[in-house]
């Protein structure tokens, strides 16, 4: 029994060394990729639409649809767990009203084609500028980072652009390596005159990193969003998913079930203030 589990835990982490060798963290002037363009230069301030998902990967067989189902009618798309098959891209693609930024977290070589993941950021409105920060920790055995990416855009009849900021935070790490990546945002968001919408994945899985995160942003002067509707995926009462908002009022918010992910969408009506 203990010779066959030793070769069990010999053959498991001899199989995560393989697969992390097909891993590729991609090199600095090869992280975005654009999918499809828009001619429309500044966002609307009131009634502004937005939807923010872990999409899982795209993995489920049912995802284009539900995916076409949320994404409608929305000015803006944060996604985590983008995955660029040629089925994603294709259903990226379908959306030819939207300016898709794919800010890639690593590449999988394993498949016959190479496949990005990372975080997504779509809108109907042109980014004035864009920013990624690659996490200076890296997750355990796969030895991947994780990605947050902001965006700029201007707003109609106003000075003030709005930032939004597009965060897949760190996983099955200590709270610091956590910290670290959102104080690395924190610095982006306190230089900015304007609203700011920062959203994602967070990973709080845990209380420690749950106080981390509302310590970092209540010194910004934001506020996260609560949904009338809250179905968003927590471990322990530690939810996973946040929207944190500056200057900015919620009109509605609700975070329903997914069929094709784990992680709920969460939909929100906002107007910039």
């Amino acid at each position: 029994m203990k010779r066959w589990s030793f070769s069990f835990i010999l053959c498991f982490f001899l199989s995560l060394n393989l697969y992390a060798q097909i891993v590729v963290v991609p090199e600095d002037d090869d992280v975005m990729v654009k999918i499809n363009s828009t001619q429309q230069q500044h966002l609307y301030p009131f009634g502004v639409n937005i939807l923010v998902w872990n999409i899982y990967k795209g993995s489920q067989d049912y995802w284009e649809q539900e995916f076409f189902n949320l994404a409608q009618n929305k000015a803006l798309l944060l996604l985590q767990e983008g995955y660029l098959t040629n089925d994603m891209l294709a259903t990226f693609a379908a959306f030819s009203d939207y300016s898709f930024l794919f800010a890639t977290t690593w590449i999988n070589q394993r498949t016959n084609q190479p496949l990005r993941t990372g975080v997504v950021t779509a809108s109907t409105t042109q980014a004035d500028s864009l920013l990624w920060q690659r996490s200076h920790y890296r997750e355990p055995i796969l030895n991947t980072p994780k990605m947050t990416l902001f965006t700029r855009y201007k707003i109609a009849g106003r000075k003030e652009k709005l930032l939004v900021g597009n965060i897949h935070g760190i996983n099955f790490v200590r709270t610091f390596k956590l910290k670290h990546m959102l104080k690395a945002a924190k610095k982006i968001i306190e230089k900015h005159r304007g609203p700011v919408l920062f959203a994602g994945d967070f990973n709080t899985w845990s209380r420690a990193k749950m106080r981390a995160m509302n310590k970092i942003f209540k010194s910004l002067k934001m506020q996260a969003a609560s949904f009338s509707h809250d179905e968003r995926k927590s471990f322990r009462g530690n939810i996973l998913d946040h929207v944190w908002l500056r200057d900015i009022e919620v009109l509605d918010a609700v975070a329903p079930k997914a069929k094709s992910s784990d992680h709920a969408p969460m939909v929100l009506s906002l107007n910039l203030l």
